[in-house]
């Protein structure tokens, strides 16, 4: 049925329908039906638009976090490194040398293919990853900084990858929720070297290793209230091959 030219109201609906559905609807004539029908689809075009714009804030916000080094890691069985100094990249530039050792001896074709032959590794430092744990630096300055000292012997990330393997978080080790954050309640092996932070506050308040004791008692606390408690104790059991290492000045 051909429309009359006139009816300004009936081709402003068709090009709005056009425009917002992409296609045409010719069973719709009665002005109350136009209005509802307009009404649905701008409601419509409001509810997905402020879904897709939650989404992308969501997305947004977790890679920012995940760039600044504010995520929450997902490892267990982990080594944690609480704090930073002069020789952090070096413990971690040889954990990556024992890493490397222990990948060559499993590169042989045999090993590669079957599972049972393949030699384990003498410690749990070796198998998994490492994680970093400072505010003192952001995560790029840390990550520049190990990867400068990995180039000064060679030692190329084929099987030790920054990021991957080397993972850095920015938070205070001395606050549990920060602990939690890099799961320092399944990390196998802990080392604390908090000697530069300890080394400000001495000059403050002439109290020796302050801050690698406050980083020591939230990781007790942690260890304590992550393990089960045994029926009718308050000893708490966890990982039995955890070890933790303080470094003091």
């Amino acid at each position: 049925e051909e429309r009359p030219s006139g009816d300004f109201w009936g081709a402003a609906f068709l090009t709005f329908q056009v425009l917002i559905s992409g296609g045409y609807d010719q069973t719709i004539t009665h002005l109350d039906e136009r209005i509802i029908y307009a009404s649905m689809i701008i409601a419509g075009v409001f509810v997905v638009s402020i879904l897709i714009g939650l989404i992308t804030e969501t997305i947004t916000d977790y890679l920012h976090g995940f760039n600044e080094g504010s995520s929450k890691v997902c490892e267990k069985g982990h080594t944690l490194i609480l704090g930073w100094n002069e020789a952090t990249p070096r413990v971690i530039r040889q954990i990556a040398f024992l890493r490397r050792t222990w990948m060559k001896q499993n590169e042989r074709w045999d090993r590669r293919l079957f599972p049972w032959l393949r030699v384990p590794p003498s410690t749990p430092v070796a198998e998994k990853p490492v994680v970093i744990l400072y505010d003192g630096k952001s995560k790029q300055q840390m990550e520049e900084i190990v990867k400068h000292t990995f180039a000064e012997k060679n030692l190329k990330q084929q099987r030790t990858k920054i990021g991957r393997d080397v993972i850095f978080r920015v938070g205070d080790p001395t606050k549990t929720q920060d602990l939690v954050r890099v799961a320092a309640h399944e990390a196998t092996s802990i080392l604390i070297m908090m000697t530069d932070v300890d080394e400000e506050e001495t000059k403050e308040n002439n109290f020796k290793n302050s801050a690698t004791l406050r980083c020591l008692l939230s990781v007790r606390n942690i260890i304590y209230s992550k393990g089960l408690a045994k029926p009718g104790g308050m000893e708490a059991s966890w990982n039995p091959k955890l070890r933790v290492v303080v470094q003091l000045q």
